[in-house]
């Protein structure tokens, strides 16, 4: 049995599955708390593969129950781990062309930021700008759908345009079916700008375009071997 004056400490696995199991017991149990008992949110000081709950506030069975759920998962855990150790080595060829494919993209994205910072701009400021211009539709992208190209919170896309727009790269144009929406597109400046960071990619892709695709099909063929 528990003492219930000693705080006990379970351990939960963070994410929904957390919610789940506190949730349950909640929901199963007998107690007069008016909500579920909520976890902390996770901070640079917290593991954040896991979080303890305090139980003080649940019963003996509840105690048990997530301890169960705990060892439980170790258990899968460790057969996933089997499984993964009984899967054969690859050749140290494949190995061999996966390591020059990622330094090859390695060494163009190099290029490219010191390309971008000599302009003035940010990595991910000339990626946007790009992104705009390269935009397929007829109507230029909303700051939406830039998010979802460069794989962006809409938070950080908007910081992205706001500091563009400062800058007088980028404006914003208030759609006129609705005047909610918002598109961005390059101002002269930016294109500009865009232009000349476009044709030293395209001359370094000259040298080094050759290589990368040669490191991508030495890849492919060990894929298809």
């Amino acid at each position: 049995m528990c003492d219930p004056d000693e705080q006990y400490h379970v351990v939960l696995p963070l994410g929904k599955i957390a919610d789940q199991y506190i949730q349950q017991s909640y929901n199963t149990s007998d107690h007069t708390q008016t909500k579920p008992p909520k976890y902390p949110a996770a901070n640079p000081q917290v593991n954040v593969d896991h979080i303890f709950v305090h139980s003080s506030s649940l019963s003996d069975s509840q105690f048990s129950y997530h301890i169960v759920l705990r060892y439980t998962g170790g258990v899968q855990a460790t057969t996933d781990m089997a499984k993964t150790a009984q899967l054969r080595d690859l050749p140290i060829s494949d190995y061999r062309a996966l390591g020059q494919f990622r330094y090859q993209i390695r060494r163009f994205q190099h290029f490219s930021e010191a390309a971008a910072r000599a302009e003035d701009l940010e990595p991910q400021q000339h990626q946007m700008m790009l992104a705009i211009r390269a935009w397929e539709q007829t109507d230029a992208p909303t700051i939406g759908d830039l998010a979802a190209h460069l794989l962006l919170k809409h938070h950080s896309a908007v910081g992205l345009v706001d500091r563009l727009a400062e800058r007088g790269l980028v404006e914003r144009l208030r759609c006129e079916g609705d005047r909610r929406q918002v598109r961005v597109s390059l101002t002269a400046e930016g294109l500009a700008k865009l232009k000349r960071l476009s044709s030293v990619h395209r001359e370094e892709l000259r040298t080094s375009g050759p290589i990368l695709v040669k490191a991508l099909d030495t890849l492919l063929q060990g894929l298809t071997g």
